[in-house]
């Protein structure tokens, strides 16, 4: 738990949202996925709706990835959707980013462990 919360709170500090393409270990060819840590989640930026009709596009919904939960959808609020919208404005073609989705929870765990 604890190097969980290292990580987050390493994306916490980068404003919420972090590109998965920095979230990596190694160099070269051999590079791995370092871990979604707790509080957040690996989110597809194409911002779409889902309705009866087709998809309308809304900036406050997107998809998420893990495994088993394609095609979930959640909206960003607060501290989140600022990162995302910070995020975007530095790097207009990032597809995918780890997000932290639960702030207040990552607050409420670093209260209990003593940082900050």
């Amino acid at each position: 738990m604890r190097n969980s919360l290292k990580n987050a709170e390493q994306i916490h500090e980068n404003g919420g949202a972090i590109a998965s393409s920095d979230w990596i270990t190694g160099s070269g060819r051999f590079i791995k996925q370092r871990p979604i840590p707790v509080f957040c989640e690996l989110i597809e930026l194409y911002p779409a709706h889902h309705l009866s009709d087709g998809y309308r596009v809304d900036d406050k919904y997107y998809q998420l990835l893990p495994s088993g939960r394609w095609g979930d959808e959640v909206e960003l609020k607060g501290f989140a959707a600022g990162g995302v919208s910070k995020l975007l404005k530095r790097r207009p073609r990032v597809r995918r980013l780890v997000v932290m989705t639960d702030v207040r929870g990552f607050r409420r765990a670093m209260k209990k462990e003593g940082a900050k």
